[in-house]
């Protein structure tokens, strides 16, 4: 339990430094399949993305139940989904075999917990890590993929000034 407090801290330190306000003392611990179940629905929508970020935000930041089908059909509401339609999907299984799949793949990559992300289908990273960590991944992807690409193209190697200006760095 202190180690998922630990946890839980840094994340929420992670979030402030971002803008982001985590009230993990207030939020309601609760199965959130249904809400996976509407993030599917959404997408059949096109609004996934939305979905998925209005459900994180309804979870950590405003402390809803995203268990309750009357609070997820609200929340489709706000993104522009009708919400009867929302309740319906509910009320039946739709989607519950996408979830199958996403976690029978998951289990085949070795996935056992979240947060967890996979960089270029080859590097993972598990659990709530410092923004450095993410970097280095990425760095070691840009470099692994722009070797590649030179070996192939047998080009020499850009000044960083043609790709990197005022702070940011253009991709390709």
């Amino acid at each position: 339990m202190k180690k998922a407090k630990q946890w839980n801290n840094q994340l929420a330190q992670q979030a402030r430094e971002i803008g982001l306000d985590y009230h993990f003392d207030t939020l309601i611990p609760t199965n959130s399949y249904d809400a996976i179940r509407l993030s599917y629905f959404a997408e059949e929508k096109g609004k996934m993305k939305e979905m998925m970020e209005r459900l994180m935000k309804a979870y950590l930041v405003d402390s809803l139940d995203i268990g309750d089908h009357a609070t997820l059909a609200g929340l489709a509401g706000e993104i522009g989904l009708n919400e009867k339609e929302a309740l319906d999907a509910l009320a039946g299984d739709w989607y519950s075999e996408n979830i199958a799949r996403d976690r029978a793949d998951g289990l085949k990559i070795g996935i056992q917990g979240v947060p967890f992300f996979i960089v270029n289908d080859k590097y993972t990273i598990t659990g709530a890590q410092p923004s450095e960590t993410f970097l280095e991944i990425l760095q070691k992807v840009w470099k692994e993929d722009y070797d590649n690409a030179m070996t192939k193209e047998n080009k020499s190697e850009p000044s960083s000034d043609e790709y990197c200006s005022d702070g940011t760095c253009k991709l390709g």
